[in-house]
């Protein structure tokens, strides 16, 4: 970048490529296909929001580039959205607004009034000011990726600055009930009772609110607050100089500055004196931060939510990086190049952010930023075009601060007229009249903030973070603190810098937006994929096979990573780095993730329906919705539904997976089984099962009958195992043989100390070891090599296993501590083991149950590297002799490793080649061969690519299915989407 100049801060020459503005970012603003509530279909809407609760009701937030986008005021049609029931379509000339009382002795006879929105626009005095309003709510998706809150995700984007002209509250209530400050500072009550103390807004009923009992949404603060003019708090009746849109309150709303979001209430109907605390629901169960331990059961059990003193007011103090973008990368092209780091900072009540602080090394060391806030004559700013306002008019109004002058701010022609914009990006804040700070110290807008850095600095990064102080010396956490409610998550914001090549970190990228295409069986490797990068790059060419291109060497490039990414993409760092979810979400993975088959999922009915089946059910008095691919009969429910009737009808006869996970914690899942009436499944697969289980009958059929030693095979007295999968047994190493510099086998004898002779393990299983080291108990699971059936089993079980970081002292600090214990455990020790467990069984004769489904596959082919050979192998193996029953068995194997000396097994792969040389083929891919090696290798040199995954494996078909186990890079980058593309399913691709 080139120095920013002195008229502008802000501007530079980007050498950043930002994959959002050149469309690489494909947001979710689709992800419901079209699907809109009828209530909703007259509301025009900005079709780049990312929907974060699907389409009724619509709460939404735009991508933070937008937001930014628009400068210090951000575009109306990109402002967050937060609705909690039914858009109401009210109207301009009938609306009205209540000024009354509770209770009837609360104000004098006759003091209750009633307003038109012309006599409110008419009051001789109005304000009009530049307000941040946020979300309680925002950057709760971090937070429920700790664990589950009952609140659905949002992103960074649930924050918004616009200019808002309306009436102060506390003019409304002196014309009104003449309550004001007296000269002593004391409140005057005027006609009103001195038992007052609080002043309560309520929402219009017909936004259809069931879980209040008057079915609107409605808060209250304390009367000092509303009397003060030094808060600006304003019946606000228009958004950037025009008409209040019906998602933000058509045609009047409240604006509390400084507070959380969630005060000011759209859609006003009511403003009322109270001597208690508004009684409305959401005013007692929506904005509170409840301690840690609470959960969802001891909110409920211990009456959490009705204690007072944990309600939301004011902001807290939070910062954003909001360039680079996530998935924006540069290229360093000289030492010079620099990267310039921009976002916003705010705080409640408020407060000025007097520094924002950067730090490059997790907080050892800050470096300030330069701050920018909106002054009037903002030469970044062009004034608007054909924009008409009259001079302003200035009223004097008493208060507790003393006289104020307050500016009147006329919208030019009836209700506000539309004004053309010719540039989106620009509000002149000086022509507006506004004034920074208000009363000379409220600050209740962002402030831009921005830090340069040369490119050079950020090759040894790993992670930016960003932190804001305001005036009060409040400051950021380092980390999210869980509550109930998922909110005011203001940790420092965090984005990771990768090093990876542009068109590697552009697949990437693109693959987070798209993953919802990925069999969900897959999804968990998705999700760890951010731990690996791409890194290294071989020469231009191919393999001495012609098996497709080597990749390109590419400058290396700097990748940004944001937290997460909008709505319901499984993009950003955290997302990645979530892979131990606490129990209460990993009821939530487990439905998500588990595709359940047609014999299981539902024990009350088994089953299943089509897609176009269900589609029928779509109606109140039917009503069907699929999510988790489980069919649920909603009609019953739809009454007592917390979010409405329409919020489910709108789904009836479709998948509601998404929005329903998003929403809804553990105990609606759990709640939700006994609506389950059974499963949905394609017509392709609805054609495919029957075939299977033609299949798998006609096999069973053509068997001859089991004796009692074959019958062993599939049923194994508990008793007489060796091992047991409920608890862990002493095994003891009985030899340790090298096989190749870093990998070796080890004998275990299972029998010590048990009268069984057999250790009973079924193929497919693997078992679990166990070790203490350094204080904790490290657990690994390993699949045998050997025995391989019952007629094998002599009670001694033969693992192959990498030895990680050979040579270095087992620790619990770095990776594969287990494999190095076992490396140095003397012959002749125990160590702790337990088994079989696994979800993939081999039946015989073609049969493989995988998670209770069984499935007969006459066609396998198995995708390996490394040690993931030693499943593959075993499975071939007894695949292998049920060939002299089945001919039709046949098994093809494409196996990967980074040089010849680390082959595994490669004599017993060879001999079951030669052994079965119709059944049985293997192809060997390697990273590297020495130079006595490259004229006589006759397999592929390189890494697999989609022309070897089609050349050597079979084609998907009603009988074939493909197995992989290996490294997550491997078997993500290269072979999931290449057998995707070759026509394979999440049905017929199985992950060891």
């Amino acid at each position: 970048k080139k120095s920013p100049t002195k008229a502008d801060p802000m501007s530079s020459v980007d050498l950043i490529t930002h994959t959002y503005f050149n469309g690489t970012h494909q947001f979710s603003s689709d992800l419901f296909k079209g699907i809109q509530s009828p209530d909703d279909e007259w509301i025009h809407r900005n079709p780049r929001l990312i929907r974060l609760t699907g389409p009724h009701p619509l709460n939404a937030e735009a991508p933070i580039p937008d937001i930014m986008r628009g400068g210090f005021v951000t575009k109306t049609k990109d402002h967050y959205v937060r609705n909690h029931g039914t858009v109401p379509r009210l109207e301009w000339n009938t609306h009205k607004l209540l000024l009354g009382a509770t209770r009837d002795d609360l104000v004098a006879k006759g003091a209750k009034k009633e307003m038109s929105m012309d006599e409110l626009r008419s009051c001789p005095l109005s304000i009009k000011i530049l307000v941040t309003l946020t979300c309680d709510g925002n950057r709760r998706k971090e937070v429920n990726l700790i664990k589950r809150t009952s609140g659905f995700s949002w992103g960074p984007g649930g924050t918004s600055t616009a200019v808002w002209t309306g009436v102060p509250l506390h003019y409304l209530l002196r014309k009104t009930f003449g309550i004001r400050y007296d000269e002593n500072g004391e409140i005057d009550y005027g006609v009103a009772s001195k038992q007052v103390r609080y002043v309560c807004f309520n929402g219009t009923a017909k936004e259809g609110l069931n879980r209040a009992q008057d079915h609107t949404y409605g808060t209250s603060i304390p009367l000092e607050w509303a009397m003060d003019p030094s808060r600006d708090i304003m019946v606000a009746y228009a958004m950037n100089d025009k008409d209040l849109t019906p998602d933000h309150g058509f045609p009047i709303r409240m604006i509390f500055p400084g507070m959380v979001g969630g005060r000011s209430v759209k859609w006003l109907e009511s403003i009322t004196l109270s001597d208690t605390e508004s009684t409305n629901f959401f005013h007692w169960h929506d904005n509170k931060v409840l301690p840690p331990n609470v959960d969802w059961s001891l909110a409920q059990t211990a009456g959490w939510y009705d204690r007072p003193g944990y309600q939301l007011y004011n902001l807290n103090v939070t910062s954003t990086i909001t360039s680079p973008y996530h998935g924006d990368w540069l290229v360093p092209n000289k030492m010079n190049d620099t990267v310039l780091f921009k976002g916003f900072a705010h705080s409640g009540g408020g407060h000025k952010i007097n520094r924002v602080e950067i730090t490059f090394d997790g907080g050892e060391t800050w470096e300030l930023c330069d701050i920018t806030y909106p002054v009037i004559g903002d030469p970044t700013r062009p004034s608007p075009k054909g924009d008409k306002r009259e001079k302003e008019d200035t009223k004097e109004d008493n208060g507790k601060a003393g006289k104020e002058k307050e500016a009147k701010g006329d919208l030019g022609d009836e209700k506000g007229s539309e004004k053309k914009e010719e540039d989106p990006t620009w509000y002149d804040l000086a022509s507006a009249g506004i004034t920074i700070p208000r009363h000379g110290s409220r600050y209740w807008s962002w402030c831009h903030w921005h830090h340069e850095v040369p490119a050079w600095k950020l090759l040894n990064v790993k992670d930016v973070s960003v932190r804001a102080t305001d005036d009060q010396i409040s400051t950021q956490p380092q980390y999210p603190t869980w509550n109930l409610n998922g909110m005011m998550n203001n940790s420092w914001y965090t984005i990771k810098v990768d090093i990876s090549s542009p068109a590697t970190a552009h697949q990437k990228e693109e693959r987070h937006h798209e993953d919802h295409d990925y069999p969900r069986r897959m999804r968990k490797r998705i999700e760890q994929q951010d731990r690996y990068h791409a890194r290294e790059f071989v020469p231009d060419g191919q393999d001495q096979q012609g098996e497709g291109p080597w990749e390109t060497p590419v400058p290396l490039s700097i990748v940004f990573k944001h937290p997460v990414v909008p709505g319901s993409g499984r993009g950003g760092w955290k997302h990645a780095a979530s892979q131990h979810d606490p129990p209460q979400n990993k009821i939530k993975t487990t439905h998500a993730q588990r595709q359940p088959c047609a014999e299981e999922v539902n024990m009350r009915s088994g089953r299943t329906f089509t897609y176009s089946e269900v589609s029928r059910h779509n109606k109140p008095d039917d009503c069907w919705v699929i999510f988790n691919k489980g069919v649920y009969d909603m009609t019953s429910y739809l009454k007592t539904h917390p979010g409405g009737i329409d919020s489910v009808v709108i789904f009836g006869g479709r998948d509601a997976t998404d929005v329903f996970n998003e929403v809804h914690g553990p105990d609606a899942i759990d709640a939700s089984t006994w609506f389950q009436i059974g499963i949905v499944v394609s017509d392709e697969e609805a054609e495919a099962i029957k075939l299977r289980q033609e299949m798998i009958q006609k096999t069973l059929e053509a068997q001859p009958k089991m004796n009692e030693e074959e019958r062993e095979e599939w049923v194994i007295d508990l008793q007489h195992r060796t091992l047991s999968s409920n608890r862990w047994k002493k095994i003891v190493l009985a030899e340790k043989k090298d096989i190749s510099h870093d990998t070796r086998l080890f004998r275990f004898d299972t029998k010590t100390g048990s009268n069984a002779s057999q250790i009973g393990l079924p193929v497919g299983n693997h078992v679990l070891l166990g070790a203490m080291i350094e204080d904790d108990f490290i657990v690994r699971s390993y699949t045998p090599v050997a025995p391989v059936g019952l007629s094998d089993d002599k009670g001694v079980l033969d693992l192959i296993i990498k030895i990680y970081g050979a040579g270095k002292k087992p620790t619990h600090k770095e990776p594969g501590m287990l494999s190095r214990y076992l490396d140095e455990l003397p012959v002749g020790s125990h160590i702790m083991a337990k088994g079989p467990t696994g979800q993939v069984l081999y039946m015989g004769n073609g049969i493989i149950n995988v998670d209770g489904q069984s499935i007969y596959a006459d066609h396998l082919s198995g995708v390996c590297g490394g040690t993931g050979i030693t499943p593959v192998y075993q499975l071939a193996k007894a695949y292998m002799k049920d060939t002299a029953k089945n001919p039709n068995l046949k098994f093809s194997v494409l196996f990967s490793n980074h040089s010849t000396k680390d082959i595994l097994l490669r004599k017993e792969l060879d001999e079951l080649a030669t052994k079965y040389p119709d059944n049985f083929r293997i192809w060997y891919v390697v990273g590297e061969l020495d130079e006595s090696e490259r004229s006589s290798w006759p397999f592929s040199l390189g890494r697999i690519n989609e022309q070897m995954i089609a050349t050597h494996l079979f084609e998907p078909g009603a009988t074939s299915l493909a197995l992989l186990c290996g490294p997550p890079p491997m078997i993500e980058h290269a072979c999931i989407p290449a057998l995707l593309r070759q026509g394979y399913d999440e049905n017929t691709i199985i992950e060891f």
